[in-house]
């Protein structure tokens, strides 16, 4: 339940921003709406195929091995990938709308995705510490 939710922010934050779009602070943050085809940081701009293949391979590995995460991790980056991954099925590129002036685009999956894999790191770290 807590995926679908996070997925439906996503999935609507997108929606909304591929047609309104406003600043925040003027120079540094503004929302408005940007297509990547491509991957973090609009890298391999194209590949949008294989970046869906990638997205469906990673979600059936981490539902393989999802006693390996914790569920925070879990529900995170399922959310994300599951976010970006429709966006690429059903309008051929991830939809970014959060804009810095110091940093690329991204969107709601994006930051999902980012937290999951630190704290990932995080647990990582502690278990090490704590054997």
């Amino acid at each position: 339940m807590k995926v679908i939710l996070l997925f439906l922010a996503d999935f609507i934050t997108k929606r909304i921003f591929e047609t309104v779009s406003f600043t925040i602070i003027p120079g540094i943050l503004k929302f408005q709406f940007t297509k990547n085809t491509g991957a973090s940081f609009g890298m391999f701009q194209g590949y949008n195929f294989i970046f869906i293949l990638v997205a469906i391979l990673f979600l059936f590995l981490l539902y393989k091995y999802k006693r390996e995460f914790n569920k925070f991790s879990l529900i995170l980056l399922s959310a994300g990938v599951l976010g970006n991954l429709s966006d690429r099925i059903l309008y051929g590129g991830v939809t970014d709308f959060i804009s810095f002036s110091f940093f690329p685009s991204f969107n709601l999956a994006d930051s999902y995705i980012t937290i999951g894999v630190f704290w990932l790191i995080i647990e990582e770290i502690k278990n090490k510490n704590a054997a």
